[in-house]
Parts: C-alpha cells; sequence; structure tokens
C-alpha cells in the first residue's frame, strides 16, 4: 500500500479511534471500525477484482465512503455514479470506461450484469478476509463523470496527488475540533462530497449522511440539523436559498453552526445576509472551483463589507499552491477574461477522450493549466466570477454575456434567484427569478440603470422557486423547456 490519502486517513483513525466517522439512518462506525472495514474490503477486492477501475452504484449510505476507503488503501481507481441515472446515461457512461468491475445491490443487478463483472455488495461488505500490503499503484484515484457538450459525459480523472493537496489546502481555512459533524445532504457521485470526503479522512469530522425525507423539506432539515449538533455544512447555494423563501429562521435557527461553506453556483447578496443575520457567530465561506480542479481551487470567507464594497461575493483567492490567470485568449488581462487554473490540484485528463483534453488542458509559459470556460476579473487580489465563455451571445448585432446580466439582476434587492438564457430561435433574452412576484417593469428599469437597453431580457417569468435539478442546481434545461 503507498497512498498518501490513506495514510492520512491512518494518522485520523489513530487520533480519533472511538469516534463515530460516518453515520447514516441505519448505521453508524467508529474510525477504528472504518479503518479496519477499508483494509480487509480492500484486501478482498484486490484478491477478486481485475486490473480495470470499479465502479460504485448504490444508494447513498455508509457503505459508498467505506468502499471509497477500501479503493484508497489498495490505490485503485474508482468511480462513483448515482443509482437513479437513466438507463440511457449509463449506457454512455459504461461505453466511455470501456472495460470495469461492478459493485451494486440486488435492485441495479439486473441493469447492469450484462455490462462488467458485476458483484453484490451484501456480499462481502462484512466478509472476513485476509489483509495484504499489496496494492494496485493506480496513478489515478477516482474518475468522476460530469456533463459534456455533445451529450457524452465526460470521465475527469482526479490523480492521487490533487485528492492529498484538496486535504492539505483545507487546514490553512477551518478549525476542526471532536465535536465537528457534517450534514451531507448530497449525492457521492456529485463532486461537492470530495469535500465532504476530505474533512472525514483529513480532519476527523463525522460524516452525518442526512436521509432525503429531512433535506427535502426546510423544517426537517434545520431540526435534524440541531438534533445532530451538526457544525458545519458544505452545499450548493440554491439549498441555503430555500431556508430563506421559508423564512426559517425567525422561528428556528441551526444552533450548533460553525462553518456554512457554499459552491457550484453564485450566493446571492441577500442570501448571505439573511442567513448571516440570524447566524451572527457562523463563518461563511464561498469557495470556487471545477470538478478538473478537484472540487475547488479558491476560498475566501465572507463578510458584510464584501457587499458594501463590490456588490457581490468574491470567490476568492487561490489555495497556497494553486496559481489563477486571467487569460484572454493567449494572453493575460487585467480585465474580465477566461479563468485558468494550474497547481497539483489539475486533473489528469478526461478518461479516453485525448480531444477534449488537449482542448482545455493545454500549456501557458510551460505550465500546464486547465482553461475552465468560467469568466473572471481579479479586484484588490479577491477574484470575482463573471459568467461562461460559453454564455456569449450575438443579440441584435451585438455580442452579449449573458453572465453579465445575471450579475447585475443579483444586485436587486427584490430578487432572491435570477437565471438567463437564450433562445436562439426566437431571438429572445429570457429572465427566470424567484423573489417577489409581479415586477417586471421595475426590473427592466432598474437593469437599464447599469445595462445597456438591447441587454434587457425580452421574457421575464417568476417562479415561486427556480427549479433545481438532482445536484441541487438550477435546472436550466428545464427552464428553456418550460418557457
Amino acid at each position: 500500500m503507498n497512498n498518501s490519502v490513506f495514510q492520512t486517513f491512518e494518522a485520523t483513525a489513530s487520533k480519533h479511534p472511538d469516534k463515530i466517522a460516518i453515520v447514516d439512518k441505519k448505521y453508524q462506525i467508529t474510525y477504528k471500525e472504518l479503518e479496519l472495514r477499508a483494509r480487509t474490503i480492500g484486501s478482498f477486492i484486490y484478491s477478486t477484482f481485475n486490473n480495470n477501475p470499479t465502479v460504485i452504484l448504490l444508494d447513498r449510505s455508509y457503505i459508498i465512503p467505506t468502499l471509497i476507503l477500501a479503493h484508497l488503501y489498495i490505490s485503485k481507481n474508482y468511480i462513483i455514479l448515482d443509482s437513479g441515472m437513466p438507463e440511457s446515461r449509463l449506457e454512455k457512461i459504461f461505453s466511455t470506461i470501456g472495460n470495469f468491475n461492478i459493485i451494486t445491490d440486488k435492485k441495479n443487478y439486473d441493469q447492469v450484469k450484462d455490462y462488467a463483472s458485476t458483484y453484490l455488495v451484501n456480499d462481502f461488505i462484512d466478509i472476513n478476509h485476509p489483509i495484504t500490503k499489496e496494492s494496485c499503484k493506480d496513478s489515478v484515484c477516482y474518475t468522476l463523470f460530469t456533463s459534456g457538450s455533445t451529450g457524452v459525459p465526460k470521465g475527469v480523472e482526479i490523480p492521487v496527488s490533487a485528492f492529498q493537496d484538496l486535504i492539505d489546502s483545507l487546514d490553512d481555512h477551518f478549525c476542526f475540533d471532536n465535536s465537528s459533524r457534517n450534514g451531507f445532504v448530497s449525492s457521492f457521485y456529485f463532486d461537492i462530497s470530495v469535500f465532504d470526503l476530505a474533512i472525514m479522512i483529513g480532519y476527523g469530522v463525522t460524516l452525518d449522511i442526512i436521509p432525503n425525507m429531512y433535506s427535502s423539506f426546510p423544517k426537517s432539515l434545520v431540526k435534524y440539523l440541531n438534533k445532530n449538533k451538526i457544525t458545519i455544512t458544505c452545499w450548493v447555494p440554491s439549498i441555503y436559498a430555500t431556508l430563506m423563501q421559508v423564512d426559517i429562521f425567525k422561528t428556528q435557527k441551526i444552533e450548533f453552526l460553525k462553518y456554512a461553506t457554499f459552491i457550484g453556483e453564485v450566493m446571492h447578496p441577500n442570501n448571505y445576509l439573511y442567513f448571516k443575520k440570524y447566524h451572527p457567530a457562523t463563518t461563511f465561506i464561498n469557495m470556487y472551483g471545477p470538478t478538473e480542479a478537484t472540487f475547488a481551487c479558491t476560498i475566501h470567507q465572507v463578510s458584510d463589507s464584501d457587499i458594501e464594497a463590490y456588490k457581490t461575493l468574491p470567490i476568492g483567492r487561490p489555495f497556497n499552491k494553486t496559481d489563477i490567470m486571467i487569460l484572454d485568449g493567449l494572453n493575460k488581462t487585467d480585465e474580465v477574461g477566461e479563468i485558468c487554473i494550474s497547481g497539483p490540484s489539475l486533473a489528469a485528463g478526461y478518461l479516453n477522450n485525448p480531444t477534449q483534453t488537449k482542448k482545455v488542458f493545454t500549456e501557458y509559459e510551460g505550465t500546464k493549466i486547465y482553461r475552465t470556460g468560467d469568466l473572471g476579473y481579479f479586484k484588490d487580489d479577491l477574484l470575482f466570477f463573471s459568467g461562461r465563455v460559453d454564455s456569449q451571445i450575438k443579440h441584435k448585432g451585438f455580442r452579449i454575456e449573458l453572465g453579465e446580466i445575471e450579475n447585475a439582476i443579483t444586485k436587486l434587492a427584490y430578487i432572491d434567484e435570477g437565471v438567463v438564457l437564450y433562445d436562439s430561435a426566437k431571438k429572445q433574452i429570457m429572465m427566470f427569478y424567484s423573489g417577489i412576484p409581479n415586477l417586471e417593469l421595475d426590473i427592466r428599469n432598474d437593469l437599464k440603470e447599469v445595462l445597456q437597453d438591447y441587454m434587457i431580457p425580452d421574457l421575464i417569468k417568476y417562479f415561486k422557486t427556480i427549479p433545481k435539478n438532482r445536484n441541487g442546481k438550477i435546472d436550466r434545461k428545464k427552464l428553456k423547456e418550460g418557457e
């Protein structure tokens, strides 16, 4: 075994042997028990499976991080997939992977058994097996699939060293202790889970897998957080926004929350201010990073002064070993440009996709960089997000960044969430928002104060709640189809 991430976990387990490492609605396991279980299962996998990567297709429970640690122990590449994925998407992913093993349950067995060497998780999760010190020595730690512009998902290959770099980088920004407990509401196939795993592995933070029956309802969620003394959350901003929309904190606060962390979307300043008003002792942390940079590469502790100074929230400064540059084409710029990342957090590339890898993993002045496709700029040494490169449209003869319109919308006090899309067939800029209804005229007039007339949305539609996808992000496809 030669894996720095598992060695980090061993050190954590030796410090907190009797602390609960993972808990779900049915089961809990201590660090000491988890280490033994990971070694045993990992040794069984090493002696039984072939050399191909392992797909883990299971419902969210303590079993998934246990299997992840088992693969970390033997340095074997693992791939988490969502058990609720449509079969057509699974087929595309399986085709991209090629040859693989799969661990699943009885519910999914018949669906996937013909694609690979298939193992039922119940057959060996409690198995007794001699512990080996041998390893597969895979350079790739895990592969995480994201959406592809061609309709074929891309498998992002994350090296062991990149995962370890994330764990190390968090040490400068968080202070965990024996009471630290993390409220996990995501799915393990979503890259936000990498943070949850990192703080469990590296810092002894209990991973509390919150059942969906609680996380889907704000009042139930807050009650669960309090009952289980949750001290840290790392959620997409839309989950925090849901709590604001029902004004829950007037009657029920999150009592033990030390860190409220968000990533994946732009946090609306109003949502932050609402949350902060009722939780003045909580530290709010905004992070930014694509899957290709191992979850996150910048971080910022948010304060009210950010909104006073910038009217929006910075996405922060790079982690210690990371460098961020803003490029306009092949040249650096002090204006808005593409956010490009270099450093040890970068992915190796895309699984079996050299064309796309070559397109976005390039070099700048002899250094490997990842071109994010995100637009941003630096101000006062802080990085700000400004939209997407591919959100540029041509409308009424003008080139327009839809992200610029969205940024203007987020600064309107009466709007909770705002999304801007373009209907190329109808030649319309479409705006969808939640907040105060029936304000179309006010919105247009206020936007005219900061935007050119040709940038004002042609269609403005109110939603009580903006639709979200399975990952909790804004479902832009559904918005466009339902327009």
